[in-house]
């Protein structure tokens, strides 16, 4: 089962090239699961547009 790790901590503003070298290295790690090259452009289905809908109503100002 695929899992999101996320990790939340301050950083300075003169630190943001270190995000995403964490990022990359999160992609990039052993036993990432890589996206199908053939979905890669795929149309959204039904539940993600309902979620961003969703997230959209719930954050307006966003």
């Amino acid at each position: 089962m695929a899992r999101l790790i996320t990790k939340f901590k301050y950083l300075k503003p003169d630190e943001r090239n270190h995000f995403g070298g964490y990022a990359e290295y999160i992609a990039t790690r052993e036993g990432a699961e890589k996206i199908d090259e053939s979905r890669k452009f795929a149309p959204a289905t039904d539940k993600q547009r309902r979620l961003i809908q969703k997230i959209l109503a719930d954050f307006p100002d966003s």
